[in-house]
């Protein structure tokens, strides 16, 4: 196979996370090349709500709980770091959520959730309906607890994105648009990757942030990672309420700082389907 480009590491996808790692190595001293087949931000990262947690997720309570702490503050150090000139597009901001409960089921449940995240030094505490409603009187009656957790954040997923490649460029990464088809390895030594056109680009490291494409990829053993249609609606509501994160029943609302609502996000097993459903 033809090679004429070499790296010090590959980076397959230009999301959150392959822009996120590039500017890790590039401040490493390294000179990563990213390649996305659609572009920088192009798909989950251009639309996603964009919070930071580690109370809730997969693995959690559990193994990933300090890992998705370590993430977060990692995400708050890159920001620092970019010293965004106009924060208002970035939205970077502590968020508090409202887990709300209709019967007695609902409370054990929310109850069983404070009482490991206070063990694990989360900010947490449940309240009443009367607390409930003095927060936020929309919500609809009925309501007879809720927790209450201090302990996410948020940030506009695509401005960010957008800036930890910008950044990384600078110190030196390269990103392209290409099609990766596979990687090569000879005697459990990576050589490179495979792009569509036949050509490779050598590299001893591979990082595949490619999300659920990654079993697209041949030659990456297979990962139990399947994609997730969700969407997120987008509404103009009047006032300054939903200032706090409001979930029920899997669904979520909440106010960002540009004053419009947020809605979602529906999940549903899809595949790659991208159709806004009605």
């Amino acid at each position: 196979m033809n090679s004429n480009r070499t790296a010090d590491a590959v980076i397959i996808g230009a999301g959150a996370v392959g822009c996120a790692v590039a500017l890790q190595l590039a401040r490493c001293g390294m000179n990563p090349h990213v390649v996305d087949r659609d572009g920088i931000a192009f798909n989950a990262s251009a639309y996603a709500w964009g919070g930071l947690s580690a109370h809730f997720g997969s693995g959690v309570p559990g193994p990933m709980t300090q890992h998705y702490r370590n993430a977060i503050a990692k995400h708050i150090e890159f920001y620092e770091e970019l010293n965004p000139s106009e924060p208002d597009d970035w939205q970077l901001q502590r968020v508090t959520s409202l887990s709300l409960a209709d019967n007695d089921e609902g409370v054990a449940l929310l109850d069983n959730d404070v009482e490991w995240m206070q063990s694990e030094g989360f900010e947490s505490e449940m309240i009443d309906a009367s607390e409930i409603y003095a927060l936020e009187p929309a919500i609809r009656p009925g309501m007879m607890a809720a927790s209450l957790v201090n302990a996410g954040w948020e940030l506009d997923s695509y401005t960010y994105t957008l800036a930890l490649a910008h950044e990384a460029q600078r110190r030196g990464a390269i990103f392209t648009t290409e099609t990766i088809v596979g990687v090569e390895t000879l005697g459990g030594r990576m050589l490179g990757v495979k792009l569509i056109d036949q050509t490779r680009i050598d590299t001893p490291i591979v990082i595949t942030a490619t999300g659920p494409w990654v079993n697209e990829v041949e030659g990456i053993p297979a990962l139990p990672i399947k994609p997730i249609k969700g969407e997120i609606i987008r509404l103009e509501r009047d006032g300054n309420d939903l200032q706090n994160r409001v979930g029920f029943g899997g669904f979520n609302v909440g106010r960002k700082p540009d004053g419009s609502v947020w809605a979602g996000t529906y999940e549903w097993e899809r595949g790659f389907n991208r159709d806004v459903t009605d």
